[in-house]
């Protein structure tokens, strides 16, 4: 089983740094004073596609063979990794074929089709999708691109943890939403590098929960169902890749329920004037709920790690 390394993380930023952004980090003084410490936040809600996903796909895409470009990609995927397949296929000039379940929030599936891809909808939930998806790929003769099990995948979101580190010095603890633990574990690699004594925290739903039991359990979990607010981590299984990674680098995975989830939306909102899904606010969740303490000194940066959210989901929070 190989797994992704400092060097490959740091490929992956020389790949595909010239056709994405550098997002930026923010400061909240409601933040630091509601928390008492000094809080980051890593707004990949500015990215192209409006998620961290962009960087993934667009790795393990650019390093396919003109073989398997010929073939075309195919993904499964709740909203972010569709939007990123598509828009990467279509930087790359190959065709894409996404599954999404027919719980997509409409604006995510008018935005993955409006980036070029074939989008078919199939089942209620993530398990549904994630069994159409096996079925296209082999009928069709399609190169799959993973949503997080997949070593360019892990790979290119951990080009996040580069620009972190170079923008903000001496992190305590970086703060992670976990769906099926690529971003967690693309961070890890680069983070545990660079930084050894830098915690990273993975945070999870309670109602998608398979990072957290797989930790507990010694194994990558899967779950019957899942069910959440936090739609983009809504997963039926922690990757075996993923699981890998994070259970040898990571500090700790914790979850939190949807009502902390929601008010990390409301907080964002409101307080810093940001517009993040409950996906993205998820990892903030941990720290506003007390689910996770840190001390009046530390540092913490916390990843929002998408902004693809329905105005009247929105409105609704």
């Amino acid at each position: 089983m190989k797994l992704p390394e400092l060097a490959d993380v740091k490929k992956a930023k020389t790949l595909i740094n010239k056709f994405l952004h550098a997002t930026p980090v923010l400061q909240s003084s409601s933040l630091d004073e509601l928390l008492g410490s000094t809080n980051y936040l890593k707004a990949e809600i500015f990215q192209k596609t409006g998620s961290f996903k962009a960087r993934g796909a667009l790795n393990k895409i650019l390093h396919l063979s003109d073989q398997e470009k010929a073939w075309g990609v195919i993904a499964v995927s709740l909203g972010n990794h569709a939007q990123a397949v598509s828009w990467s296929a279509r930087t790359a000039s190959i065709s894409a074929t996404v599954v999404m379940p027919t719980t997509a929030q409409k604006v995510k599936v008018a935005a993955t089709k409006g980036y070029g891809a074939e989008v078919i909808l199939c089942g209620a939930s993530s398990v549904e999708a994630f069994k159409e998806i096996d079925r296209l790929r082999v009928e069709r003769q399609l190169t799959l691109i993973h949503p997080f099990d997949d070593f360019h995948v892990m790979a290119g979101a951990g080009t996040i943890a580069l620009e972190i580190l170079e923008q903000v010095k001496d992190i305590d603890n970086i703060f992670v939403s976990v769906g099926g633990g690529g971003l967690l574990a693309g961070v890890a690699t680069a983070v545990k590098a660079l930084s050894p004594n830098t915690k990273v925290i993975g945070v999870e739903p309670e109602g998608a929960n398979s990072m957290y039991l797989s930790v507990q359990k010694g194994y990558a979990v899967k779950l019957d169902s899942v069910n959440t607010i936090a739609d983009v981590l809504a997963v039926p299984y922690a990757g075996e890749l993923t699981y890998a990674v994070v259970s040898k680098l990571v500090d700790q995975v914790l979850c939190v329920n949807d009502d902390d989830i929601k008010q990390a939306v409301k907080f964002l909102f409101e307080r810093c004037k940001l517009v993040v899904e409950p996906g993205g606010a998820t990892a903030l969740s941990a720290l506003l709920s007390g689910k996770y303490e840190t001390s009046a000194s530390a540092k913490n940066m916390i990843i929002l790690s998408g902004g693809n959210v329905d105005l009247q989901l929105l409105a609704a929070l």
